[in-house]
């Protein structure tokens, strides 16, 4: 018969969304990288992050990008996390930002 067949090896679990906050895979459209990172600062109560938008005009348009500052990271050696990606517009730049520094924090691969 199938009688105890697994029993002891899965435990119904909640979805992840009950214990704690739920942080989506890469890529997922459930929640924005900002979003994420707001999220996890709380959480950690390093402050909330703090972005300053630059911008520079290259080849006939102009490009963003934005520096993300974390207060408890910004006293020590860790300036602001500057992405690496120009954006054609302001809220790419700032989702590029925020992933970046979740990458920088090892939160996401």
């Amino acid at each position: 018969g199938r009688q105890g067949m697994g029993r002891g090896f899965y435990t119904p679990r909640p979805p992840a969304s009950f214990n704690g906050p739920y942080i989506p895979p890469p890529g997922s459209p459930s929640k924005s990288a900002v979003q994420v990172l707001e999220e996890l600062s709380r959480k950690n109560q390093w402050g909330a992050p703090i972005y300053t938008l630059h911008s520079t005009s290259g080849q006939n348009r102009q490009l963003f990008l934005y520096k993300v500052s974390i207060p408890s990271f910004s006293s020590g050696s860790q300036g602001p996390f500057t992405p690496n990606k120009l954006a054609p517009n302001p809220d790419d730049a700032k989702q590029y930002a925020a992933e970046y520094v979740l990458i920088q924090l090892g939160t996401r691969r």
